[in-house]
């Protein structure tokens, strides 16, 4: 099968949609699948230097500010992404973001089949959290006809699928297929001791460790109270977190006296990104090392499309410290693959760590129960949910084409099969 993707996310940075990029079209590519990766300008950039050892294809949508254009002028970008198609005559896109990705590829209703992975603010909306895309009129009106030209929406939760219904997409349109992991980058062996010296990590300090941007979403401002409760209780811990935008939370720390217990981190980025062989290096090996030698995840979100986190931190087999909030509670259980604290109670945040600090039969349990949980979410088992799809689209296309009586018909001008034309 002949698919192409598109992703307008910027690839400087690993998260859940570029993970999920990278993980499904790497194994698409090992099944004997011709995958290519469509990016905006400045992505393509990000990575070109890395290209060479990539297994699969990657192209730019357009060499010059595909995003400004995408906003600005829209007609010109779907003019290319017609002009792509009917050059390539792929069989199936995979489009990756509602908008402004999924808004561009609406061009392509009715040519080709189109398949939507939404990730969280692109269909979530949220107002006391002046959160998704959505909250911009304009944007949710694109967004609203970007649902309705697709031919199968993709939801990763139950909450990912009750946004689709609340935008009044019809039930038959979705699949639930969940995000995935490649679980065989975490059985890499690693050196505990040696990554704890070099972020200076005592042996026998408990590490917690905390992994994401810093938004208002993912509860990073309740941090600094929630370390300030756990000093309160003499408990001896260090606090590693990881990924962009963090350093907003040194003032804090430093006015509550707790400089001595964190370590901030920038996200690591997509350092050997691609092996030798063209293997695909996702997650990164030195975040795999870092959750394989701290001890305990904790997550205070207050809202999820789909916690990638939490299945890499039940992968480098530690327990998890999270929130029972929308995304979240779908993937963990209270008291079977997780700690659950309602959102913003910091006092059971604390609470919740300290029990897993004290608690090994506690610990030994979240994680066994995490491992059994894991399967669902495996490169290999998502991919195959994914082929399922696509291939019963393209055989439903290949069959109205025969139906209309004109078998050659392919690529830009053939009979509108799908959703409106764009």
């Amino acid at each position: 099968m002949k698919i192409a993707c598109m992703i307008y996310a910027p690839m400087d940075k690993m998260g859940g949609a570029q993970v999920f990029a990278f993980n499904l079209l790497g194994k698409l590519h090992e099944s004997g699948h011709d995958v290519t990766l469509y990016l905006t300008d400045c992505s393509y950039k990000e990575l070109q230097s890395k290209m060479k050892k990539c297994p699969f294809r990657i192209e730019p949508l357009f060499f010059i500010e595909t995003a400004r254009l995408s906003m600005y002028a829209p007609f010109l970008i779907r003019k290319i992404i017609r002009g792509i198609q009917k050059r390539e005559k792929y069989d199936l896109w995979q489009v990756i973001g509602a908008y402004p990705a999924g808004f561009v590829a609406s061009a392509l209703s009715g040519i080709v089949p189109l398949v939507l992975r939404t990730h969280g603010d692109d269909i979530q909306k949220d107002q006391a959290l002046n959160y998704g895309a959505r909250l911009d009129s304009a944007k949710e009106k694109r967004i609203r006809e970007t649902l309705d030209s697709m031919d199968r929406l993709i939801a990763m939760t139950r909450n990912m699928y009750d946004c689709y219904t609340e935008l009044q997409v019809p039930p038959e349109k979705i699949v639930e297929i969940p995000n995935t992991v490649n679980l065989k980058r975490f059985s890499i062996p690693v050196d505990r001791s040696a990554t704890r010296r070099r972020y200076g990590i005592p042996e026998d300090r408990t590490l917690l460790v905390t992994v994401g941007r810093y938004h208002i979403k993912k509860g990073h401002d309740l941090i600094p109270e929630i370390a300030d409760r756990l000093r309160q209780r003499r408990i001896d811990f260090k606090w590693l977190l990881i990924g962009n935008g963090l350093e907003n939370l040194r003032g804090e720390i430093n006015q509550k006296g707790l400089f001595g217990y964190f370590i901030l981190k920038e996200e690591i980025g997509m350092t050997d990104l691609f092996g030798e062989q063209g293997e695909i290096n996702v997650p990164n090996h030195e975040l795999i090392a870092l959750l394989k030698c701290s001890d305990i995840f904790v997550f205070p979100t207050r809202l999820e499309g789909f916690p990638m986190v939490l299945i890499e931190a039940m992968a480098a087999g530690i327990p998890v410290a999270t929130t029972n909030s929308p995304g979240v509670r779908e993937v963990v259980t209270h008291n079977k693959t997780a700690l659950l604290s309602e959102i913003d109670d910091v006092g059971s945040m604390a609470s919740n760590i300290g029990r897993l600090i004290d608690d090994y039969g506690l610990r030994d349990h979240l994680v066994e129960e995490g491992r059994k949980e894991l399967f669902k979410y495996d490169r290999d088992n998502v991919a195959d949910q994914y082929m399922k799809v696509y291939t019963q689209l393209v055989n439903n296309n290949k069959d109205r084409i025969n139906l209309a009586g004109d078998p050659s018909v392919t690529g830009v001008g053939q009979i509108p099969l799908f959703g409106k034309e764009g």
